[in-house]
């Protein structure tokens, strides 16, 4: 379906007999300043937001997303598409191109792996380089005696090492670091 450049087609309310509240159907490519006017809409109540664009793109969905649209769509998709669109939006679903739902999610995906590199490295920063060794043999379920033997010193001082380690993440015991470091990893 291929939007006009009008203020009757722009921000045209779609009423229905099953939808509780009207759709406005706001299309990017025709309004300089569709951000405002998708923010003024989605404080009214009893009003659904959708937003058509001529090319969805991922950056632009993320940016929407801060207000609750019901969709977000690719102004030349199939008629049949736009019909099942609206078919989800009546239900109190959302409708988001497939493609872009993927490169969001694709992009949260990268970003929990980011956080999860930080996390560990901002565990690790807190310990000397000999803790940070020590931390690891642990957490890979190391006895305190074969962690001793290869990093050639007593068991004894890998048990101080491992009382420091406890004392500077804020932990209790050898479980604790475990499951510390492993859900970081």
């Amino acid at each position: 379906m291929r939007f006009k450049n009008d203020t009757l087609t722009v921000c045209k309310p779609i009423t229905d007999s099953k939808l509780n509240n009207a759709l406005v159907l706001v299309h990017t490519s025709s309004i300089s300043d569709y951000q405002k006017i998708i923010a003024r809409l989605n404080n009214k109540k009893g009003i659904m937001v959708g937003v058509a664009s001529d090319l969805p793109q991922v950056d632009q969905f993320l940016k929407l997303s801060e207000w609750n649209i019901s969709c977000y769509f690719n102004s030349f998709m199939a008629e049949v598409h736009y019909h099942q669109m609206l078919e989800m939006v009546k239900l109190g679903q959302k409708w988001i191109v497939p493609q872009i739902l993927e490169e969001a999610l694709e992009l949260a995906k990268k970003s929990t792996a980011i956080n999860k590199k930080q996390n560990s490295a901002d565990i690790y920063s807190h310990l000397t380089k000999k803790e940070q060794q020590v931390a690891y043999w642990a957490s890979q379920c190391l006895s305190n005696k074969e962690i001793a033997r290869q990093q050639k010193v007593t068991e004894r001082t890998i048990k101080a090492h491992l009382t420091r380690i406890y004392h500077k993440l804020g932990i209790r015991d050898r479980t604790a670091l475990v499951a510390l470091l492993n859900q970081n990893s």
